[in-house]
């Protein structure tokens, strides 16, 4: 009996072993049961991450198209108040033309005197850069109102510009007008120096041309800048093989 109860417990060693893999068996099967579970959660988890992009993206077209619509407001505000400022500046343009036009000759001058002096203080008050920047617009302005100009319209404009000279100076004292000739002359000089030939013959024919117009000028030679052109032979140098007389090259025999 004894010998047989140690059959019965080697008998019954399997048996549990077998009991013990069965309840493994169990617990694998169930933990490859929630396996899908686990794969699934991943694809859910993509899916809530796409549809909270898109609300991203949603909400950032939504600002794009407020700071578009933002812009063109601003835009339409800009051009309105240009447009206003426009319209400001034509109807004073039209005021104050039609106001000149009431002017008589004294209102008129007063006018152009009070101008200049403005003028004067505000560029004496301006930087060399503010002063040049002024001279170049001023020169750019009259370039383009006289290049549109007729002929009759120059000659009108040349005119006036005399006739206010002319009173200008009437009314100059003598330092002052020495000085203004003596500016004038040097000028003159210089311009004249940096003359080529076809400056020069064109400048002589316009001379010629003024002098003939006025009738109390002297018509001579010693009224006008005239000179006859420079002609240098060399030097007298070469002696003549009969006499020894010296001669120019050019007058050879």
């Amino acid at each position: 009996m004894s010998q047989d109860s140690p059959a019965l417990d080697d008998m019954a060693g399997p048996s549990q072993s077998g009991v013990i893999d069965g309840i493994e068996g169990t617990l694998l099967m169930s933990q490859d049961s929630s396996a899908p579970d686990d794969m699934a959660g991943p694809s859910r988890s993509g899916v809530i991450d796409g549809i909270e992009d898109t609300q991203i993206m949603s909400q950032n077209m939504s600002e794009e198209m407020d700071y578009v619509e933002d812009s063109q407001l601003m835009s339409q505000g800009s051009t309105r108040k240009r447009d206003k400022r426009k319209r400001k500046k034509i109807a004073d343009s039209t005021r104050v033309s039609a106001k000149r036009q009431l002017e008589n000759k004294a209102e008129k001058a007063q006018r152009l005197r009070n101008d200049a002096t403005r003028s004067a203080l505000r560029r004496s008050n301006g930087t060399e850069k503010t002063k040049a920047g002024e001279a170049r617009r001023d020169s750019e302005r009259k370039s383009l109102r006289r290049s549109l100009e007729t002929a009759e319209e120059k000659e009108k404009r040349k005119q006036v510009d005399k006739q206010k000279h002319a009173e200008k100076r009437t009314e100059e004292p003598d330092e002052v007008k020495k000085k203004r000739v003596r500016i004038e002359k040097d000028r003159q000089a210089v311009a004249r120096a940096t003359d080529d030939l076809t400056q020069k013959l064109s400048r002589r024919t316009a001379d010629r041309a003024r002098k003939s117009k006025n009738t109390t000028a002297f018509l001579g030679i010693a009224a006008s800048d005239d000179r006859p052109d420079t002609h240098y032979c060399g030097r007298m140098d070469k002696e003549c093989s009969f006499c020894g007389a010296l001669y120019f090259k050019c007058k050879r025999f």
